[in-house]
């Protein structure tokens, strides 16, 4: 039985668009993405995989200020709006929740700010060629 969720400890990860592209449209919890383009990071624990930017809430911060951080620190993207879309359990460890936002706005140009990353525009086929694929299944409503 997995703990409480207030009892879990939790990563924030952003969706964030290309700008020019029409926003989706939801069905559901699935995304019908016409040209899907999305910002993706190469982890460098996981070389040749790519999920989506975010990271670790630390303690006294929202899980939107925690987004906004992280998605900072590793894309320099500012987020300037974002709602929550998805609330899940981490495939690789039970015991920690993972909350998706989509990043309705946000400025700046996306680029790789941490060693051993590399961050561009990508397909929602990327992400679920790697290690996360069951997780962005789930959030996503796939089969």
């Amino acid at each position: 039985m997995a703990p409480p969720v207030e009892q879990l400890s939790c990563t924030v990860i952003g969706i964030i668009r290309q700008h020019g592209i029409d926003p989706p449209i939801t069905v559901g919890k699935r995304w019908m993405l016409a040209a899907p383009r999305l910002l993706i990071i190469e982890r460098k624990e996981a070389p040749g995989s790519y999920v989506l930017p975010g990271g670790k809430v630390e303690p006294g911060e929202t899980f939107l200020q925690a987004l906004v951080r992280e998605i900072k620190e590793e894309t320099d993207v500012v987020v300037e709006e974002a709602t929550e879309f998805y609330r899940g359990l981490s495939v690789i460890n039970s015991d920690r929740q993972v909350i998706v936002f989509n990043v309705n706005r946000w400025s700046g140009t996306p680029r790789t700010c941490e060693a051993g990353m590399s961050v561009r525009w990508g397909t929602e086929a990327d992400l679920l060629a790697g290690p996360f694929a069951g997780f962005y299944k789930a959030m996503w409503g796939l089969p």
